[in-house]
């Protein structure tokens, strides 16, 4: 009977290991030049579109207000909203005395710039991927790439060039999809070809940690194979 009474808790256990491993199951992510990233997932935070995240011409005029913005820096990084993924780039910051200059080619024709913060800016091949951008004090740039062609497997390369008071890029990654959960990573080379790829629409229990739902999975069959093993074992020894 004192063995019986512990089946709750090892239930309560197996119910927990198995919630973590579903909401671990559901992180999107992409890679950055082979890095694993979690997008933002736009919707557990708040917000209805990529639009409505970039918030541009707000607090900051003719600006983004994300709060991701980096003095001197190109920040990049995913983000989702009903079920579609977006390539978020961001140059300097409105808190930045210095101007500055940036060339954005995407080289894979998968999806499109599908908002650029300045309209006038010069564009190319119908503006759909290559932008040049120039930008004041006080005031930065950035863009929205989405519409991929397939939403479960893609691969684009982004070439930045011809940059000016551009000291850093850096790519961020959100823990779970959440914005409080950003953690950046920088990189000195601002210039060069960066690679994004998605490989499914999620990675089974991707997330900061990389623990796979499969070994989630294998972690409550043990507990269970452990906790019945030993209760066979202390009864016989009852009987």
């Amino acid at each position: 009977m004192k063995y019986a009474m512990k089946t709750p808790s090892v239930i309560a256990l197996v119910i927990a290991v198995l919630l973590f491993a579903s909401t671990a199951a559901n992180a999107s992510f992409m890679r950055i030049n082979g890095q694993l990233m979690e997008v933002l997932d736009l919707e557990k935070n708040g917000y209805t579109s990529f639009y409505d995240f970039y918030d541009y011409d707000t607090a900051n005029i003719y600006s983004s207000n994300t709060g991701l913005e980096k003095v001197g820096g190109t920040v990049l990084f995913g983000a989702e909203v009903n079920n579609e993924f977006a390539i978020f780039g961001l140059f300097s910051s409105a808190e930045s005395k210095k101007g500055g200059d940036i060339s954005i080619d995407f080289l894979d024709e998968s999806g499109s710039i599908i908002f650029t913060d300045d309209p006038d800016e010069r564009g190319t091949l119908s503006s759909l991927y290559s932008r040049s951008y120039l930008w004041h004090g006080f005031r930065n740039d950035g863009f929205i790439y989405a519409g991929f062609d397939n939403t479960d497997v893609w691969n684009v390369n982004l070439s930045l060039t011809n940059t000016r008071n551009i000291d850093t890029v850096s790519f961020v990654s959100f823990g779970n999809g959440l914005f409080d959960n950003a953690v950046t990573k920088d990189f000195t080379d601002v210039e060069g070809i960066y690679e994004f790829t998605q490989g499914s629409r999620s990675i089974s229990g991707a997330s900061a940690n990389e623990v796979p739902a499969p070994a989630i999975a294998i972690m409550v069959l043990v507990l269970l194979g452990v906790y019945f093993a030993s209760f066979r074992k202390r009864t016989a020894k009852l009987n």
